[in-house]
């Protein structure tokens, strides 16, 4: 095949050099990676070493202070409030503990999205919400209040509200913190299982190191705001780098 005919697959996310600072204190410098078409991507590292800031940063939740982020290869740092909102359609976000409204039924929740974004009419709304629900195992929930289900629930729920506009890409902050160990496999099993049925791109983070077993393709290490280490998990698990090895044996060295 003539290597000019081969398709160039283009990066759903491309982040260069970014620079996260709080309060005139660096906490991410000159990140650069990217992320591709159906893959898992895992963000870990020790808590407090800028994961859930590069996330922030990234889906400009804050702005950052230094870099390029790209989606679909268009560079979204510089784009207006408005015209940034049509690359989040396109994205969707779980949140750390589901992130629900507590006045707001689990049906409203993940109504939510598609109220604000779309003219869909009601009853066609309310086939998408449960699709959505059943998808993630919560249909028989679905007119239940936040404060009558599960912390593992919540976070289903805040899943299937991510997944309201049919995203390209999803992002997952800390989806197994302070779940029991069997709730926590079957959130990994449902990751692997939307990647699966819908073909989505997702990035995780987490320091989760089961979840990290379970679901990555590749990851990406931060420590002291640099990246330590990017590639497969197999590449990762095998790192004579010693923060990789010392985060991928620390549960050996505790058992």
């Amino acid at each position: 095949m003539n290597p000019k005919s081969q398709k160039i697959i283009q990066p759903v996310l491309e982040v260069t050099a970014l620079i996260a600072e709080y309060e005139e204190r660096r906490i991410l410098d000159g990140i650069t990676f990217s992320v591709q078409p159906g893959e898992i991507m895992v963000v870990l590292g020790k808590s407090g070493c800028g994961k859930s800031t590069l996330l922030r940063n990234i889906t400009r939740l804050v702005e950052p202070a230094g870099g390029s982020v790209k989606y679909w290869n268009r560079e979204v740092t510089c784009l207006e409030e408005d015209q940034f909102q049509e690359i989040l359609r396109r994205i969707g976000i779980s949140f750390q503990g589901g992130a629900l409204f507590n006045s707001l039924t689990v049906f409203d929740n993940v109504a939510l999205p598609l109220r604000e974004w779309t003219e869909l009419p009601e009853e066609i709304i309310r086939a998408l919400v449960m699709t959505k629900l059943s998808l993630v195992g919560l249909a028989e929930a679905a007119f239940y209040m936040p404060s009558d289900i599960s912390g593992g629930m919540k976070k289903r729920a805040g899943v299937a509200r991510a997944l309201a506009l049919d995203p390209e890409l999803l992002f997952f902050d800390e989806p197994s913190a302070g779940l029991d160990p069997v709730t926590a496999a079957g959130l990994d099993n449902l990751i692997l299982e939307l990647r699966r049925l819908l073909g989505v791109t997702i990035v995780v983070v987490t320091h989760e190191l089961s979840s990290i077993k379970n679901i990555a393709d590749r990851v990406l290490m931060l420590d002291k705001g640099k990246i330590a280490f990017l590639g497969t998990l197999k590449e990762a698990m095998q790192s004579d780098i010693p923060v990789v090895e010392n985060f991928f044996t620390r549960g050996e060295k505790s058992g």
